[in-house]
């Protein structure tokens, strides 16, 4: 008898579990569906374009992109006209100078961006890390320029090396501070719409347009009876200033941060970070 009990037990027990099973499949698949429904496309690009934060920083690293278009496109060239260099050793000398200058200018923008971060508490959501970051980026902009207008008005080898390098210091270094705002100041959701929004803004509007301007800058100058000297510095000094104007961004980027803080609140943005991973959604 007790066997029967325990057994009669047991097949009420499998049957209500089957029951639940069956009952909570229906609230499953809503939750499933509520999970994997996203937004149109034009719903994310309108969010997208009318987010001062994200505009203003796609429009300064946009800037920034010209100057570095133009000396990875005229920079050799430059050398042979300016400094009589052939090409072999403007190529070597000017790959260098990018190399180490790259390394490690985006090796300190990160670990400075590392420690604005850790002034703030440990749990803050991500938008709240777009003002530090904005507030490196002006001054990374700022300090570059003065570097890359001396190289275009102080023609000699020495002050070319120096210049150059520590112009390209600074701009590599901009590079993870402003990718990391591109990430913190959108929805989770768009995150990868934006980056991709940032990629073709640097390049529509940086370095492939750099070729054009400038080229037509020199063009207009040697036609009109300059040497190709005086022609590559005036063109190379008017793409520098391009510098300063990325800085300005990334001001009217930090000015934007307070409505940034209040439309991430209004959109529900305000959970803590609990994981390093850069797409966490809590992150």
């Amino acid at each position: 008898p007790n066997m029967l009990i325990i057994k009669q037990a047991k097949d009420e027990l499998e049957e209500q579990a089957a029951n639940d099973s069956n009952m909570s499949l229906p609230s499953q698949r809503k939750e499933a569906q509520e999970e994997l429904h996203d937004d149109p496309a034009s719903t994310k690009i309108w969010r997208l374009l009318t987010n001062k934060t994200f505009v203003l920083t796609a429009a300064g690293y946009s800037l920034q992109t010209f100057v570095t278009g133009t000396f990875a496109v005229e920079a050799i060239t430059y050398l042979q006209k300016v400094y009589g260099w052939n090409s072999t050793k403007a190529g070597t000398t000017f790959g260098i100078i990018t190399f180490i200058s790259g390394v490690a200018g985006s090796v300190v923008g990160g670990l400075v961006l590392d420690k604005l971060k850790a002034r703030l508490p440990h749990d803050s959501p991500p938008y709240m890390y777009c003002r530090p970051a904005l507030y490196l980026l002006v001054f990374l902009s700022f300090a570059s320029f003065p570097f890359a207008f001396i190289v275009v008005i102080w023609n000699t080898v020495p002050v070319f090396i120096i210049g150059a390098a520590l112009t390209e210091f600074f701009i590599f270094a901009s590079a993870g501070p402003v990718n990391n705002v591109i990430l913190w100041c959108v929805l989770y959701e768009d995150r990868p719409l934006a980056a991709a929004l940032n990629t073709l803004a640097i390049h529509a509007l940086g370095d492939a347009c750099a070729p054009l301007a400038v080229g037509a800058i020199i063009d207009s100058q040697t036609n009109g009876g300059k040497s190709d000297s005086y022609a590559y510095n005036f063109a190379f000094g008017i793409a520098v200033f391009w510098l300063i104007f990325s800085g300005l961004a990334f001001i009217g980027g930090v000015c934007s941060t307070s409505w940034l803080e209040r439309w991430m609140v209004r959109n529900g943005q305000t959970r803590r970070k609990t994981s390093l991973l850069i797409n966490d959604p809590s992150h």
